[in-house]
Order: structure tokens, then C-alpha cells, then sequence
């Protein structure tokens, strides 16, 4: 009988766990429900493509129609990419919505409608054919469907790689296909090169900051600045702003304008708080660092942050730039610690002051008994190179609870703040105004 009644709550708990992940709109799971089907495809085939699919137009449905308009857009948009497996895609392809109440798709595709294996132009030739289907379907359904906006559909191959962590990969497949779905193209790229020219020259750069807080009592001891491109553009968001950075080949000119704008807007960091500056190598020029403070914090009270992904190619002076920057009094922290293979190396080398990693990298991707493992491994790390740990997306009481019994002792997330202005001092997250909340 007890075994029985466990059987029960197992799948209790597993249907409720399925709901959760279950989109109400269009019926369809979040992709994360289905990386182990991910999984045996790319090991039976070796690739597969990886298809973002945006619908884009809410702020201009939703303000005229309403959220049920939009909503019943979202539908008809699932319907038409639902119909386009087994013609316009194969009969394997799995359909997925980006997140719950999200509204874009994903689609994991193992080869072409004739069964040959996927490869990079025979899945662009069919992200634009599925993106004339359901731009034709959108317009034809007139009303708020005709809202003049394309759909954008970008792609990607996920391969084999057993020396990399798979969901991993999985993410970064489809953060590569959005980043495409959404990079201009032809006339409409030269316009918005031309507008991050002006950006970049002008410094017309917002930052914004989000609290780093001490797990124990959840007082703010540091922000972390991030950068924002002008209001009611179409470069607003990071990873628009960024991308095309990249593509245009702007992006050491676009780091050191987001830098020079942070240190300005930090002028009023209050005392005692640290403040996180992300950088990439090229920027880690301590003479430059030095001419850039001016009067804004002293160097004791600024953390440059480098990710380890940008240094996986080896360190290859660093060791020295990182030196120079330590006796001028700046302190170094190194981001996405665990993302890459040479952690340990790279933590040992370099002797950070803070090791961050990503919470949300754990959540899903293992057991809440791994997790801790993991945690504590880090937490051992940190303690052998002399450097504070710091947990990033922390996002549930739950999580912090652990991060605390597992030795971490600082944290930045959704639980205590999201990106807003400066804070006032070192009260409790508590007590700060959440926007979004």
C-alpha cells in the first residue's frame, strides 16, 4: 500500500511539474521539458537545427486589442508552425514555446522534409520559408494579426560535443538562433549600424544597477551596473545592442562607452557599496581605468568583471594587466565560473577577489542533491584562491536557504531586486521598491 501511495505522489508531482512548464496559450511545453528527445537526436545524428520563431508586435497589439487579442494571435501562429511539420518540416521536429506565456517558439529540427541530415543553408532556406507561411497566415487573418511587424525566425545547428554540458549547449543554440531571428538585415542593418555609431559617439548609454546582497540578512553590499541603449529604440535591449556591436565591429568602442556611462551614473554610489563593471580583455588597460574614474569611485570600491567564456582561449598576458589594474587598487571578479572547461586553471591563474556563477545554470539541469555538490565544490574553489563566492539569478527563498548552508555568503537575483537606480545604502532588499514585482 505504501508503495502504492508513492507511485501516487511521484506522479502527482510529475504531472504538477508538467504543468508548470505547459504554455496555457498554446497548449506547448517550455523546450527545457525536452532535452532528453534532444539529446537522442543529436547523438543518433551527430547535428540538428535549431529554429527560433518571434512574433513580435505585442506593444502593438495589447494597447489597442488587448492581451486575449494577442493571445488569440499566439495561437493562430502555434497552429500555422504546427501544420507546417510534415510538410514544410519533418515528421521528427519538436515544437516547443520559448518559455511559459512567452511569445516565441523554438523548434528542434533532425534534417530537411527529405530526410537529409541538417546543415546551415538548407536550415536558413527554411526559417525564411516558414517566416513568409506565418507572415502570410498573420496578415490574412486581418485585425489585430495584420499588425504589420514580420515574424522573425532565426537559426542555428546544436552538434555532438560529450566534453561540453549538454542543456548547456541546448541554451546556447537557442540564444544563437534568437540573436539571428533578430539581427537587421540589408538597408534595415545599415540604419541601425548608423544608429549605434551615433550611440556610441554621443554616449547616449542608460545604466542601470541591480543589488548584490549578503545571503545572511539581505543587506546590499555592491551593484552590479548594466548597460541599456536609448529609450524607444529598437537597440534598447543588451543583447540587440551587443549583437550588432559585434557584427558591425564596434564592440570595443560600445564597451568602453558603457563603461565611461556607468562610472558616471555610479558617481553617487554610496559608502560603503562595491560596484560589479563588466569588461571584456581588450579594456583590461589599467592607465585607461585610472583616466576613466575621474571623480567617480575610487579604484578599492570597483570590481572589473571579466567571464570566463572570454578567456578560454588562455590568458596570454593577462596575468599581467590584471596585476597592474591590483596595484592601482581595482579588484577583479570572474563571471559564469563553471560555464567553460578551465575554471580551476583560470581561478588559480589569476587569484580573482569574487568568483560569480550562474544559479539558474543549476535549476533543471540537476538533482537538488548535485546542485549542493556543485555548490559546495565552488564554494571550495573560492575558498582555496582566496575569493568571495557570489550567486547570480537567485530567484526563490528556497535557493537562498541552500546557497547559505552550502557556505556562500553573497547573492544577486530577482529575490532581492531587479535593475533599477542606485540604492540609497546598505538597507535590506526587503525594504527596496522591486519594479516588475
Amino acid at each position: 500500500m505504501s508503495g502504492e501511495a508513492d507511485r501516487g505522489r511521484l506522479r502527482t508531482q510529475y504531472l504538477r511539474f508538467r504543468a508548470a512548464l505547459r504554455d496555457p496559450t498554446t497548449g506547448l511545453y517550455g523546450f527545457t521539458l525536452f532535452f532528453d528527445r534532444i539529446r537522442t537526436l543529436v547523438t543518433r545524428d551527430g547535428r540538428i537545427g535549431v529554429l527560433w520563431v518571434g512574433i513580435g508586435g505585442r506593444d502593438l497589439v495589447e494597447p489597442v486589442y488587448g492581451w486575449e487579442a494577442y493571445e488569440s494571435l499566439l495561437r493562430g501562429a502555434a497552429g500555422e508552425i504546427r501544420s507546417c511539420i510534415g510538410s514544410l518540416l519533418p515528421t521528427e521536429s519538436l515544437l516547443a514555446t520559448a518559455a511559459v506565456h512567452a511569445d516565441a517558439f523554438v523548434l528542434f529540427v533532425p534534417s530537411d522534409v527529405a530526410g537529409t541530415p541538417v546543415a546551415a543553408a538548407s536550415l536558413a532556406e527554411t526559417a525564411a520559408q516558414l517566416r513568409e507561411r506565418l507572415r502570410r497566415s498573420l496578415l490574412e487573418g486581418g485585425g489585430p494579426a495584420a499588425f504589420g511587424e514580420r515574424p522573425a525566425v532565426g537559426s542555428s545547428l546544436l552538434t555532438d560535443n560529450p566534453m561540453q554540458r549538454f542543456e548547456r549547449r541546448v541554451l546556447r543554440a537557442v540564444d544563437e538562433a534568437r540573436a539571428q531571428a533578430e539581427k537587421p538585415a540589408g538597408a534595415e542593418r545599415v540604419v541601425w549600424i548608423a544608429e549605434l555609431q551615433r550611440i556610441v559617439r554621443e554616449g547616449r548609454i542608460a545604466t542601470v544597477f541591480q543589488p548584490v546582497v549578503a545571503l545572511e540578512d539581505e543587506s546590499v553590499v555592491a551593484v552590479e551596473a548594466y548597460a541599456r541603449g536609448p529609450e524607444r529604440s529598437a537597440l534598447r535591449l543588451p543583447r540587440v545592442l551587443f549583437g550588432l556591436s559585434r557584427d558591425a565591429g564596434l564592440s570595443d568602442r560600445l564597451d568602453r562607452a558603457c563603461r565611461d556611462a556607468a562610472l558616471e551614473a555610479a558617481r553617487g554610489l554610496p559608502e560603503p557599496l562595491l560596484l560589479f563593471l563588466n569588461a571584456t580583455p581588450a579594456l583590461l588597460d589599467a592607465g585607461a581605468w585610472g583616466r576613466s574614474l575621474a571623480d567617480g569611485p575610487e579604484p578599492g570600491r570597483l570590481v572589473i568583471e571579466v567571464a570566463e567564456a572570454s578567456l578560454e582561449a588562455g590568458t596570454g598576458g593577462l596575468g599581467e594587466r590584471v596585476g597592474e589594474l591590483r596595484r592601482q587598487g581595482f579588484r577583479i571578479s570572474l563571471d559564469d565560473v563553471g560555464s567553460g572547461s578551465h575554471s580551476i586553471e583560470l581561478a588559480e591563474a589569476l587569484r580573482p577577489d569574487f568568483l560569480k556563477f550562474d544559479l539558474a545554470a543549476l535549476r533543471g539541469a540537476a538533482s537538488p542533491s548535485m546542485a549542493r555538490e556543485i555548490v559546495r565544490t565552488l564554494v571550495d574553489l573560492a575558498r582555496r584562491v582566496g575569493a568571495t563566492l557570489v550567486a547570480e539569478r537567485v530567484e526563490r527563498p528556497g535557493e537562498r536557504k541552500m546557497l547559505i548552508e552550502c557556505g556562500v555568503r553573497w547573492g544577486q537575483g530577482y529575490l532581492f531586486g531587479h535593475e533599477g537606480p542606485l540604492p540609497a545604502g546598505r538597507e535590506r532588499a526587503a525594504e527596496r521598491e522591486r519594479p516588475g514585482k
